[in-house]
Protein backbone atom coordinates (compact mmCIF):
# COMPACT_ATOMS: atom_id res chain seq x y z
CA UNK A 1 0.00 0.00 0.00
CA UNK A 2 2.85 2.38 0.84
CA UNK A 3 4.39 1.85 -2.61
CA UNK A 4 1.07 2.64 -4.22
CA UNK A 5 0.82 5.91 -2.28
CA UNK A 6 4.39 6.89 -3.17
CA UNK A 7 3.86 6.18 -6.88
CA UNK A 8 0.49 7.95 -6.82
CA UNK A 9 2.09 10.97 -5.16
CA UNK A 10 4.89 11.08 -7.74
CA UNK A 11 2.34 10.76 -10.54
CA UNK A 12 0.26 13.64 -9.21
CA UNK A 13 3.34 15.79 -8.75
CA UNK A 14 4.50 15.00 -12.28
CA UNK A 15 1.27 16.44 -13.64
CA UNK A 16 1.95 19.84 -12.09
CA UNK A 17 4.20 22.48 -13.59
CA UNK A 18 6.41 24.50 -11.30
CA UNK A 19 5.76 28.21 -11.38
CA UNK A 20 9.37 29.16 -12.06
CA UNK A 21 9.38 28.10 -15.72
CA UNK A 22 7.04 29.25 -18.46
CA UNK A 23 4.48 26.60 -19.45
CA UNK A 24 5.44 26.92 -23.13
CA UNK A 25 8.87 25.52 -22.24
CA UNK A 26 7.19 22.45 -20.82
CA UNK A 27 4.81 21.67 -23.68
CA UNK A 28 7.06 19.66 -26.08
CA UNK A 29 8.38 17.42 -23.31
CA UNK A 30 4.95 16.99 -21.72
CA UNK A 31 3.40 16.02 -25.06
CA UNK A 32 6.15 13.46 -25.69
CA UNK A 33 5.68 12.12 -22.15
CA UNK A 34 1.93 11.76 -22.65
CA UNK A 35 2.60 9.81 -25.87
CA UNK A 36 5.13 7.56 -24.07
CA UNK A 37 7.68 8.78 -26.65
CA UNK A 38 10.87 7.67 -24.89
CA UNK A 39 13.16 8.49 -27.84
CA UNK A 40 12.03 12.12 -28.04
CA UNK A 41 12.18 12.64 -24.28
CA UNK A 42 15.63 11.06 -24.08
CA UNK A 43 16.92 13.26 -26.90
CA UNK A 44 15.56 16.38 -25.17
CA UNK A 45 17.01 15.30 -21.82
CA UNK A 46 20.44 14.55 -23.24
CA UNK A 47 20.49 17.95 -24.97
CA UNK A 48 20.05 19.61 -21.56
CA UNK A 49 16.35 20.52 -21.69
CA UNK A 50 15.19 20.65 -18.04
CA UNK A 51 11.67 19.51 -18.89
CA UNK A 52 13.05 16.68 -21.00
CA UNK A 53 15.20 15.69 -18.02
CA UNK A 54 12.25 15.94 -15.64
CA UNK A 55 9.95 13.84 -17.81
CA UNK A 56 12.67 11.27 -18.57
CA UNK A 57 13.12 10.90 -14.82
CA UNK A 58 9.37 10.56 -14.48
CA UNK A 59 9.28 7.86 -17.15
CA UNK A 60 11.94 5.90 -15.27
CA UNK A 61 10.23 6.61 -11.95
CA UNK A 62 6.88 5.24 -13.04
CA UNK A 63 7.93 2.72 -15.69
CA UNK A 64 6.00 4.78 -18.25
CA UNK A 65 7.28 3.67 -21.68
CA UNK A 66 10.51 2.25 -20.22
CA UNK A 67 11.58 -0.25 -17.56
CA UNK A 68 11.15 1.24 -14.10
CA UNK A 69 14.48 2.33 -12.59
CA UNK A 70 14.32 4.67 -9.61
CA UNK A 71 18.09 5.28 -9.67
CA UNK A 72 17.89 6.55 -13.26
CA UNK A 73 14.83 8.60 -12.28
CA UNK A 74 16.83 10.30 -9.53
CA UNK A 75 19.73 10.93 -11.95
CA UNK A 76 17.49 12.77 -14.42
CA UNK A 77 15.49 14.61 -11.76
CA UNK A 78 18.80 15.80 -10.30
CA UNK A 79 19.81 17.30 -13.63
CA UNK A 80 16.43 19.03 -14.00
CA UNK A 81 16.54 20.21 -10.37
CA UNK A 82 19.92 21.85 -10.93
CA UNK A 83 18.26 23.95 -13.63
CA UNK A 84 15.53 25.15 -11.29
CA UNK A 85 12.75 22.64 -11.96
CA UNK A 86 10.86 22.75 -8.66
CA UNK A 87 8.84 19.62 -9.38
CA UNK A 88 12.07 17.68 -9.92
CA UNK A 89 13.37 19.17 -6.67
CA UNK A 90 10.25 17.93 -4.92
CA UNK A 91 10.64 14.46 -6.45
CA UNK A 92 14.20 14.34 -5.09
CA UNK A 93 12.74 15.13 -1.69
CA UNK A 94 10.36 12.18 -2.04
CA UNK A 95 13.18 9.88 -3.18
CA UNK A 96 15.31 10.85 -0.17
CA UNK A 97 12.43 10.75 2.29
CA UNK A 98 11.41 7.22 1.36
CA UNK A 99 14.81 5.87 0.25
CA UNK A 100 13.59 5.07 -3.25
CA UNK A 101 16.35 5.62 -5.82
CA UNK A 102 18.44 7.46 -3.23
CA UNK A 103 19.55 6.66 0.32
CA UNK A 104 16.90 7.47 2.90
CA UNK A 105 18.00 10.79 4.37
CA UNK A 106 15.43 13.03 6.01
CA UNK A 107 17.76 16.03 6.13
CA UNK A 108 18.40 15.85 2.39
CA UNK A 109 14.67 15.34 1.79
CA UNK A 110 13.94 18.44 3.86
CA UNK A 111 16.55 20.39 1.89
CA UNK A 112 14.98 19.48 -1.47
CA UNK A 113 11.43 20.18 -0.27
CA UNK A 114 12.63 23.54 1.07
CA UNK A 115 14.35 24.40 -2.24
CA UNK A 116 11.21 23.46 -4.18
CA UNK A 117 9.09 25.65 -1.91
CA UNK A 118 11.52 28.56 -2.24
CA UNK A 119 11.34 28.20 -6.02
CA UNK A 120 7.67 29.08 -5.93
CA UNK A 121 6.04 25.73 -5.31
CA UNK A 122 4.29 26.40 -2.03
CA UNK A 123 2.12 23.27 -2.24
CA UNK A 124 5.10 21.37 -0.83
CA UNK A 125 4.68 22.76 2.68
CA UNK A 126 2.98 19.58 3.89
CA UNK A 127 6.03 17.55 2.89
CA UNK A 128 8.26 19.97 4.79
CA UNK A 129 6.12 19.56 7.90
CA UNK A 130 6.04 15.78 7.56
CA UNK A 131 9.85 15.50 7.33
CA UNK A 132 10.43 18.16 9.99
CA UNK A 133 8.69 15.85 12.47
CA UNK A 134 11.51 13.35 11.90
CA UNK A 135 14.34 15.85 12.46
CA UNK A 136 15.76 17.76 15.39
CA UNK A 137 15.78 21.57 15.33
CA UNK A 138 19.54 21.46 14.70
CA UNK A 139 19.08 19.11 11.71
CA UNK A 140 16.38 21.38 10.29
CA UNK A 141 18.63 24.42 10.67
CA UNK A 142 21.47 22.58 8.91
CA UNK A 143 19.14 21.50 6.08
CA UNK A 144 17.89 25.08 5.64
CA UNK A 145 21.47 26.39 5.63
CA UNK A 146 22.45 23.94 2.90
CA UNK A 147 19.27 24.78 0.96
CA UNK A 148 20.14 28.49 1.07
CA UNK A 149 23.69 27.75 -0.09
CA UNK A 150 22.24 25.75 -2.98
CA UNK A 151 19.74 28.48 -3.85
CA UNK A 152 22.47 31.14 -3.73
CA UNK A 153 24.50 29.00 -6.12
CA UNK A 154 21.61 29.25 -8.64
CA UNK A 155 22.72 26.12 -10.51
CA UNK A 156 22.32 23.99 -7.37
CA UNK A 157 25.72 22.40 -7.95
CA UNK A 158 26.73 19.84 -5.34
CA UNK A 159 23.21 19.82 -3.92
Amino acid sequence: MRWFLIIALLFLVNCQAPQIMAPKEQIPAKEAYQKHDFATIKKMAESGDPWGQFYLGSMYGSGNGVSKDLYKAVKWWSLAAKQGNATAQYNLGVANEYGKGAPQDFQTAYMYYYIAAENGSHQYGTALDRVANKLSNIEIAEAKKLAHECLDNKKLLNC
